[in-house]
């Protein structure tokens, strides 16, 4: 069973545009978190799906220049993107990441990938029904054919825009199930996900203090560990509303 990782990323974001290439260091965000995530021992491949907007080519330049594989689809219609890239490169399992989370832990994705394997469902995430771990850390896991089967079920912009919305909003027809963060690592209250500029000010904070230019592989204890012993640089995010869903 060939498991893909597939990380949404792309330059149109409306609150933060260019977001995935604000720098870390010497690096990028995407590039950043493409070094975190191939550290991953369960992805037999990582590639970046982004879309076949003209604005989204620095994605695929950054991509070819570093050795990974990108595909590109639609911009709005993500679910279909996703399909379409899983098809493309013969993946059976997907591993879905956000191209907005430079600081996803390989750790956390082998564990949520273990788990899935561990047990007899459609999907399993990190985040549902209740989310434990800071926001950044989303992790979803779930069979090329499922999504198959909740794309051919929905043409509802919304849910095509989420691409896994129908799923785990449906347990009726998809059997779900979720994981939570470690003991000692639930930290809810902390944000982490690169949508505007004041989570790139406390994200770049959190890099520096867990020394990422010398450690890219840094853990999420370790970043959850500096922002509750630098309370005054989680407070610079901390205000920043999370999209809701129908919001795209």
């Amino acid at each position: 069973m060939k498991t893909l990782g597939i990380i949404e990323a792309r330059m149109g974001s409306s609150r933060l545009p260019g977001k995935v290439l604000l720098p870390f260091g010497e690096t990028s965000a995407l590039e950043l978190l493409l070094t975190r995530v191939r550290a991953t021992e369960k992805l037999d491949e990582v590639i970046v799906a982004t879309t076949n907007e003209k604005g989204d080519l620095p994605i695929v330049w950054l991509c070819e220049k570093i050795g990974v594989k990108s595909f590109r689809g639609s911009e709005n219609d993500v679910m279909k993107r996703v399909l379409d890239a899983a098809r493309h490169f013969k993946a059976d399992l997907i591993c879905e990441l956000m191209g907005d989370s430079p600081f996803l832990d390989p750790t956390e994705i082998n564990r949520a990938i273990a788990e899935y394997q561990a047990r007899d469902c459609d999907y399993l995430s990190n985040f549902w029904p209740h989310n434990t771990y800071p926001l950044g850390f989303a992790v979803q896991v779930y069979r090329t054919d499922v999504l198959a089967k909740a794309e051919a079920m929905t043409k509802d912009p919304v849910h095509r825009s989420h691409v896994t919305t129908f799923i785990y909003q449906n347990p009726d027809l998809f059997d779900l199930r979720g994981i939570k963060a470690p003991a000692g690592s639930q930290a809810p209250d902390l944000r982490m996900s690169l949508d505007q500029s004041e989570d790139h000010k406390a994200m770049l904070a959190v890099f520096e203090g867990v020394n990422g230019s010398t450690n890219p592989l840094f853990s999420m204890q370790d970043c959850i560990r500096f922002l509750r012993n630098n309370p005054r640089i989680a407070r610079i995010n901390q205000h920043v509303r999370v999209k809701k869903i129908e919001e795209g």
